[in-house]
């Protein structure tokens, strides 16, 4: 497609496009003069902040900074490509995306090729399907049964049987010699003697569906002990392992996730599914790569890494660790800490039917620096005094990457287990040498810890938060622990609902209470609430002198947000007039540019 054809498409395409149609399908709007209001899509409200203005195009919340186009909103509510998105519109408005003009016959034979494909994978889906109801399938149904899986669930997923047979396929979908070399490109048959068979041979068969909801190629177990115990599609014109992963149509379909659920196989993926876990998706067959890492990353800000609890699962956990941390998916991870010996599927079909969802949540999530050092422990002698050094060693390289609060803690319970003095210890993680992207983390220069948020679009509408705000967030946690509170008073807070949180804070409410007195007055304050009690999610709180640190730190950042906003007013007040300049505004100038350059220097 041509750029600029595509640029005039796109224009016209916008003044063409029901805005508030399109919108109305995901949220109730009510007109509200010459725009229309509703409840946000991108975050949990009860008083509508979110505005749709149907003469520019776009639609902006107030609670949660989402806005954008049409072309945003549709991306974010249907996680569809740029240009997916511009289809998924063009059909809405009855419109034709224009081919580009110098498109060459074999990209267009390429296109009417992946239709194909995609028209005869989803039959081959149908025809396994019917297979499980038959004799023929019966061995294959008592299996999905026998892990849990009633024929309502079956139905759901789409699950089935391949024939034992090789020739029963190629019967069934090939009608001539152009239906045979589609199946072969398709992966669902192979070339043999002048002819074909069919790939998967007597094997459970579980259909890989994407976002959109096309087939794009099947995974196939064997039921007794031959090999491959998995066998999937290779790669096609429409399906590529490392681009995909199992579970991507489910994942569409839940809105406002927290985390993504990342499993290794498809009966963990459908077992979690099946009892009530939402949001699961599962590699297949290959070890996580990079560009399954960004997909995750369009469905929720962080991904809990949920494999076998063997030592080779445990050690795909260390790769995948490695392969997030080393993508340009902002995700925040978890690892989910299974009891020993058990899988996703073993551990929640062990649990009491009436909660299994509710429990398998409640499973202790670990840092990636906390799995590591679990891991790295194994590999020790801490018996042995030579053992028990080059375990701290070990251990200080992986501590380097951490955040200081998680350093502090770590290193606290590394003095008990391999028996040398904290200081030591953190001279040791400080004699590190930061290398690449995790050297600031590495010289300490993250104040403030990670934490849970409520997942928001990615829109550049939405900015980045200050500093300001995380160094007010981590106050106002300390005052509900009632930790170092006398130190500071409200009014060093900037924002209002940060001010009205420390006020019941300081009359003795618990964050529970105040969410509950905010429901009905503002949503966003609410949603602010929840996001200060979860600062210190899954990390030891700090103590002693790291406290102190910490919260000098968030002061100082305060004075400077606080003295920074004066200077510009003032300059808004003096204006572009020198002659405008008082002495009294003179000093006052210099004295709030003294007061910044000090809090820099704290």
């Amino acid at each position: 497609m041509n750029s600029t054809d595509l640029t005039d498409f796109i224009a016209e395409l916008r003044l063409r496009t029901d805005v508030v149609g399109i919108i109305s399908q995901t949220v109730q709007l009510k007109k509200r003069g010459s725009r229309y209001i509703g409840l946000c899509p991108f975050h949990n409200e009860k008083t509508p902040s979110f505005t749709v203005d149907p003469e520019q195009g776009l639609y902006h919340c107030f609670g949660c900074k989402a806005g954008g186009d049409i072309i945003r909103f549709v991306r974010d509510t249907e996680r569809l490509e740029f240009i997916d998105a511009v289809k998924y519109l063009a059909e809405k408005a009855n419109m034709v995306v224009p081919e580009n003009g110098i498109e060459t016959r074999a990209l267009q034979a390429a296109k009417t090729e992946r239709e194909e494909i995609l028209a005869l994978n989803k039959r081959a889906a149908a025809y396994f399907h019917s297979l499980l109801w038959t004799d023929a399938g019966r061995p294959y149904l008592d299996y999905f049964h026998r892990r849990g899986f009633d024929d309502a669930m079956i139905r759901r997923f789409g699950l089935g049987a391949a024939p034992a047979s090789g020739a029963a396929i190629v019967s069934e979908l090939a009608s001539g010699a152009d239906d045979v070399q589609t199946m072969v490109k398709a992966g669902l048959a192979i070339s043999r003697d002048g002819g074909a068979i069919g790939f998967f041979r007597a094997r459970a068969m579980f259909p890989i569906i994407s976002a959109r909801g096309e087939v794009l190629g099947f995974g196939g177990r064997i039921l007794g002990d031959g090999q491959p115990k998995y066998l999937n599609t290779g790669d096609t014109p429409v399906f590529n392992k490392r681009l995909n992963v199992y579970g991507a149509n489910w994942l569409r379909q839940e809105k406002k996730l927290s985390q993504v659920i990342l499993v290794e196989g498809y009966m963990d993926a459908l077992s979690l599914l099946a009892n009530g876990v939402k949001g699961v998706a599962a590699t297949l067959g290959t070890s996580l790569t990079q560009e399954q890492a960004m997909l995750l990353s369009r469905y929720a800000p962080e991904v809990w890494i949920c494999y076998d609890a063997d030592d080779a699962g445990q050690n795909a956990t260390l790769r995948a660790l490695d392969v997030i941390e080393a993508s340009k998916a902002k995700l925040n991870v978890r690892v989910v800490n299974f009891p020993v010996g058990k899988d996703p599927d073993d551990y929640i079909r062990s649990l009491p039917a009436q909660d299994r969802a509710a429990q398998f949540m409640k499973l202790a999530k670990l840092s990636p620096v906390r799995f590591r050092l679990k891991r790295l422990i194994r590999g020790f002698d801490m018996s042995d005094n030579d053992q028990r050094t080059k375990f701290a060693i070990e251990a200080g390289k992986v501590l380097a990457l951490a955040e200081p609060v998680e350093q502090y803690a770590a290193i606290e319970e590394l003095a008990v287990t391999a028996g040398f003095p904290a200081e030591v210890l953190e001279r040791q993680v400080k004699s590190v040498k930061p290398v690449g992207a995790t050297a600031s983390v590495a010289r300490g220069m993250q104040k403030y810890p990670a934490h849970s948020e409520e997942q928001t679009p990615n829109t550049s509408l939405a900015p980045a938060e200050s500093t300001a705000v995380k160094a007010a967030r981590n106050l106002l946690y300390f005052l509900s622990k009632k930790k170092d509170a006398g130190r500071y008073t409200n009014d060093v807070f900037l924002r209002e609902d940060h001010r009205a949180i420390a006020d019941k804070l300081r009359e003795g409410k618990n964050f529970a209470a105040i969410v509950s007195e905010f429901d009905k007055e503002k949503a966003d304050w609410k949603e602010e609430t929840i996001k200060i009690s979860r600062m210190y999610e899954d990390m030891v709180e700090p103590t002693g002198d790291e406290l102190d640190k910490i919260v000098a730190d968030c002061l100082a950042e305060l004075r400077i947000e606080s003295n920074s906003a004066d200077i510009k007013i003032l300059v808004g007040e003096i204006g572009s007039d020198p002659t405008n300049v008082s002495t009294e505004e003179i000093r006052k100038m210099r004295e709030l540019e003294k007061m910044v350059k000090q809090s820099k220097r704290l």
